[in-house]
């Protein structure tokens, strides 16, 4: 996050909409941030942070 200190919401949904990782309302780490979906399996998923008023969104691709 550029601007640490600030709300955020990170979520993580499959394709067909279903939510398999939600942060919920957090305050925007100065460091990494690391998102834990290793029981989800292979698949293409859909990554969403909601910050600064602003979303952002980006496809994640798992496979292990």
């Amino acid at each position: 996050f550029i601007h640490p200190n600030v709300q955020a919401e990170v979520s993580v949904t499959d394709l067909i909409g279903q939510t398999v990782f939600s942060s919920g309302s957090i305050t925007a780490p100065s460091t990494a941030y690391k998102i834990d979906i290793t029981d989800s399996p292979d698949g293409i998923y859909i990554l969403r942070v909601k910050y600064n008023d602003r979303i952002f969104t980006s496809r994640l691709v798992v496979t292990k």
